[in-house]
């Protein structure tokens, strides 16, 4: 029988799903590009990388950070791609650019 896991503890069976809607956040009801624009609004300096600063995923995410880090007093965020393939994949249309490494 199937058993959903919530934050990496035991949370219920399926004829308990119900109960964990609340906790579970709906899908957002923004636009591709309404969610890309949001990011890109969070920060002056937003990286878009694989990985996080702490643990990048790719050499070329590795560098710009370390180029970034050199940098006294810039604040910089970061945004996963790994994290969520829609906007991975989204970023490709909206910067017009065909890759990320």
């Amino acid at each position: 029988m199937p058993f959903v896991f919530q934050h990496g503890k035991p949370a219920c069976d399926i004829e308990g799903i119900d109960s964990l809607l609340p906790s579970i956040k709906p899908k957002s009801s923004m636009s591709l590009n309404e969610r890309i624009e949001a990011l890109l609004k969070s920060a002056p300096v937003l990286l878009f990388m694989k990985g996080t600063p702490d643990g990048p995923q790719c050499g070329f995410s590795s560098r710009i950070v370390a180029i970034l880090k050199q940098y006294d007093g810039l604040d910089f965020k970061h945004f996963n791609i790994f994290e969520d393939n829609e906007i991975r994949e989204g970023l490709k249309k909206y910067s017009n650019w065909p890759t990320y490494p």
